[in-house]
């Protein structure tokens, strides 16, 4: 199994704005940004990101979003579906009401699968799991990491193991300020083919068992800080180009937030470091660049 891709898919939003529904389980959006003038700023960092990748060589399927129904948090579509190199593709149980409409049957029609796994029937029992947000894959060791939230829930989590045949590894986490768990997994951890990037001050419950796993697994522990986490340093994704290149996608806040020794650790496996500016998806949405990728596999 490969653990990155060189495929992507990436939503243009049309209505981006503060969404005071995701606002209620995430801590970080800035709920003072409002207005449809977010919109032009997210569409400006979006086609940026976008031109960078594609510069790379990465293949980066871009779609529209349309401007109904209203959904100000499309521009991270990572949160509702997953494929697989099985040929499956899996649909959540969203948390957040109003991201419920982003499942669009325009989106699903352009990816290639084979079968499709709908697990979006928990809703109705207030059971979550928003896919690649809440769930660090392991592809290649077939384990999936997950914080436990208000979006990540146990009957949803050993749904999607049974269907990938994948171990699971739970841990739980404190945001220090607020004292709720955090919302995402990928807030506070990616895995990469030979790194994890990880902030261990925030896991609260299960910190053995997770360090215990990435080792036995070979992967080098990247350990951010805090600080280093709220500007989004463990929102990244590693990808690579059709010719094979590696790169480690973030945020400008991310890279610059970075000490050497530590993009020194990211580049250690002949990866390449891509950044772009993200600062109003970021303060506005809750989310960087990781959360704007959705894998195709």
């Amino acid at each position: 199994m490969n653990q990155i891709t060189s495929t992507l898919l990436m939503l243009r939003p049309t209505n981006f704005t503060f969404n005071g529904q995701a606002a209620k389980t995430n801590d970080i959006q800035d709920q003072t940004l409002k207005g449809k003038a977010l919109n032009l700023l997210a569409q400006k960092e979006f086609d940026l990101l976008v031109a960078k990748l594609i510069n790379a060589g990465i293949e980066v399927k871009v779609m529209a979003d349309t401007p109904q129904p209203h959904t100000p948090d499309s521009i991270f579509p990572n949160n509702w579906f997953s494929t697989h190199e099985d040929g499956r593709l899996i649909l959540y149980p969203v948390a957040v009401p109003n991201r419920r409409a982003e499942r669009g049957d325009d989106i699903l029609e352009e990816l290639e699968y084979k079968t499709q796994c709908d697990l979006t029937h928990f809703e109705a029992n207030g059971e979550y799991l928003e896919s690649t947000g809440c769930i660090i894959f392991d592809r290649q060791n077939k384990i999936m990491y997950v914080a436990l939230s208000e979006r990540a829930h146990k009957g949803p989590i050993q749904e999607v193991a049974e269907i990938l045949g994948m171990q699971v590894v739970l841990f739980e986490t404190q945001h220090p300020i607020s004292k709720k768990p955090i919302y995402h997994s990928n807030v506070l951890m990616t895995l990469g083919e030979r790194v994890a990037v990880l902030c261990l001050d925030i896991v609260t419950k299960g910190k053995e068992q997770l360090v215990s796993k990435l080792k036995e697994t070979r992967k080098e522990i990247l350990e951010i800080s805090v600080q280093q986490m709220n500007h989004f340093a463990g929102n990244m994704l590693q990808v690579k180009s059709k010719e094979g290149q590696k790169y480690w996608v973030m945020s400008e806040s991310a890279h610059q937030i970075l000490n050497p020794a530590q993009l020194n650790l990211l580049k250690s496996d002949g990866s390449e470091i891509i950044s772009s500016d993200l600062s109003t998806v970021q303060k506005a949405g809750g989310g960087s660049a990781r959360c704007m990728i959705a894998e195709l596999f």
